[in-house]
């Protein structure tokens, strides 16, 4: 792979990059017309609809049921962004429109994300070798207490129609799917959000890099079957003490924002993103 140009520095296949860390004034907010609230029975047809036409991916049907489970009790957590024909009102109450059931209109869902929680791999245990002196010996005090569970949040699913791409969309559904993961596991220490992302579709990598992700190690070579190369690059973003204030509705110290967003001007043009599993599903359409 080339090496991907952002900014003024040069990410080589072999590099792992840690931006930064930023926090812009400008908070983005998708139009006023265009509301973000999770998957339900009634969004579920067009939220489908809009993977399977942007994607070409058979998704098992078991990754539509996960989609409005419980999310205070699934793994998965699924965002729905619905276009309205009315802007939304200033005091959060509208009309009868197209998230009513009996409004005789479907919803016109023009994004999605989804994304599930998984544990974070334990670390490695301690050296088994025996210390080479007495003094080097831990007493049991100074045993090191039991680390508590880590989790990291998985991005499978991220699609946004075209005329609805750099409007801050996409952004305020990744935003909104963090802070709705901390709020349905409270018990849950949730340390970082990630993605795959094809190593040659250098629109996603610079769109998520310009909102605070890192490229994580090398290439995972042989990740997509049908595209060439057939490598994903890994992009993380940590998640930290201002996700979890805004989460709990709490006012940060100073100037804050969780978007990450390093460049605002810079906005959605990010179409697709990988699926669950590179080995039951297919692939994304080259871009």
């Amino acid at each position: 792979m080339p090496a991907l140009q952002h900014g003024r520095k040069t990410l080589h296949p072999d590099t792992t990059v840690f931006p930064p860390y930023s926090c812009p004034s400008h908070d983005p907010s998708p139009p006023s017309n265009v509301s973000i609230s999770p998957v339900t029975s009634i969004t579920l047809p067009a939220y489908r609809r809009l993977i399977s036409t942007l994607l070409p991916i058979r998704y098992p049907d078991k990754f539509y049921k996960e989609s409005i489970a419980d999310q205070s009790t699934s793994s998965s957590v699924a965002l729905c962004a619905v276009y309205h024909d009315d802007p939304r009102p200033q005091n959060g109450k509208r009309k009868r429109d197209a998230l009513d059931s009996d409004g005789g209109k479907e919803p016109n869902v023009v994004a999605g994300i989804q994304a599930r929680l998984e544990p974070l791999p334990p670390p490695p245990p301690p050296s088994s070798f025996p210390p080479t002196s007495s003094l080097s010996a831990a007493t049991p005090e100074e045993e090191p207490a039991a680390r508590h569970p880590e989790y990291q949040l998985y991005i499978q699913t991220l699609a946004t129609l075209a005329p609805h791409r750099r409007l801050s969309v996409a952004t305020h559904l990744l935003r909104t799917l963090v802070l709705t993961a901390l709020r349905a596991h409270p018990d849950k220490s949730i340390t970082s959000v990630y993605a795959h992302v094809w190593e040659a579709n250098e629109d996603a990598l610079a769109w998520y890099l310009n909102r605070g992700f890192s490229v994580e190690g090398r290439v995972v070579e042989g990740y997509y079957r049908r595209l060439r190369p057939a490598g994903a690059r890994v992009l993380r973003k940590a998640i930290g003490l201002h996700e979890y204030l805004d989460a709990r509705n709490i006012q940060p110290p100073g100037p804050s924002s969780i978007s990450g967003d390093k460049n605002p001007s810079h906005e959605d043009d990010l179409a697709a993103q990988k699926a669950p599993s590179p080995a039951s599903l297919d692939d994304p359409p080259e871009k």
